[in-house]
């Protein structure tokens, strides 16, 4: 939205992971640095990543200088650590979003100083009680939303649609297909997104065991078909992270969440109490998964009311201007440090 409206936007991220990579794809200018989480100073590993949060704040402080930009907006994450503290010391506006209902820890620093601290879930909140909090929601793909605001209604059998995050999910691949053979009786149709790491031997099992079960195994979906997969489906088996929960809500769609029990501050369960309190989903433990997925999914399954009051829930808590809310915040900021 910023480049559409003609600004200059110049991406500040660490070299590690997708991020260079998804900002050569959107034709956004980027400037890396050699950032890492830090890993304490008990180890050679952790005094190097100290070193190089050192280097990187140095380096940011140093291009920031250069650019003078009006504003500054973070995701939090250890590669924005270096970024926000240069615009900090600079005197630079920023404006962060948090995206989960227990905030990182580069975010709880941050947020004091922000000019504000977009959030996602209202929970949020609770957290930052010294700075100025704006629920703003969290923008999605473009091609999802668009999707999302044509309004098309599930039709035919009830598709469920298994997703267990980029790197798939191992406990929940296989409690999902021991889900859909208990529930053969039941018409359904299943689409299960497994992740690269893990497609070949899900989509091997399914060959062998689902038998008469209409079970569709792919390792991942594209934009516009994981547009057409979320306008189909009647329930979602997921994680709970925020992207994953925004895009349900923008699509109206109910869901069994499985929160990742290693997430920081176990941040996904507590994203998905909100969605549950909502009545727009129900969580089942990955502890529990064996025990307690298949009588989830089938209690959604058995009343089409419930997901129809379900999805009603779930678009009252959507955002779906929330790029147009965080760009009004990030004007703002840019205006008052000019």
């Amino acid at each position: 939205m910023a480049i559409d409206q003609g600004h200059e936007v110049l991406y500040f991220g660490s070299y590690r992971g997708q991020e260079q990579n998804a900002c050569y794809k959107a034709g956004i200018l980027f400037r890396g640095f050699r950032s890492e989480p830090f890993y304490g100073l008990k180890t050679v590993k952790g005094w190097r990543s100290g070193w190089n949060l050192y280097a990187a704040g140095f380096a940011a402080k140093k291009a920031l200088k250069k650019i003078d930009p009006d504003a500054v907006f973070s995701t939090g994450g250890y590669s924005s650590s270096p970024v926000i503290s240069a615009a900090a010391s600079l005197g630079i506006p920023y404006v962060i979003l948090e995206q989960n209902s227990i905030p990182g820890r580069v975010n709880k620093k941050a947020g004091p100083e922000a000019h504000a601290v977009c959030t996602v879930f209202g929970a949020t909140g609770a957290s930052f009680l010294d700075s100025r909090v704006v629920r703003t929601g969290m923008p999605i793909r473009r091609e999802l939303r668009a999707a999302a605001s044509a309004g098309t209604s599930p039709t035919g059998l009830p598709l469920i649609l298994v997703m267990g995050g980029s790197q798939g999910a191992a406990a929940l691949n296989s409690a999902a297909m021991s889900t859909a053979l208990q529930l053969r009786p039941r018409q359904a149709r299943w689409l299960h997104l497994t992740g690269k790491t893990h497609f070949e031997e899900v989509a091997r099992r399914a060959s062998q065991e689902m038998g008469s079960v209409e079970y569709e195994v792919r390792p991942f979906m594209e934009a516009p078909e994981m547009a057409e997969a979320l306008a189909s489906a009647s329930l979602a088996v997921c994680r709970s992270g925020a992207g994953t929960v925004t895009e349900l809500a923008a699509f109206r769609l109910p869901s069994v969440l499985v929160p990742y029990p290693a997430a920081h501050g176990d941040h996904q369960h507590a994203n998905a109490l909100e969605i549950v309190a909502l009545g727009g989903a129900t969580i089942v433990p990955q502890a529990s998964l064996s025990s307690e997925l298949t009588g989830a999914v089938d209690g959604w399954l058995e009343s089409p009311e419930r997901r129809s009051k379900a999805g009603e829930a779930l678009s009252a808590w959507d955002e779906p201007e929330a790029p147009a809310k965080i760009m009004s915040l990030l004007q703002e900021a840019a205006e008052v440090g000019l």
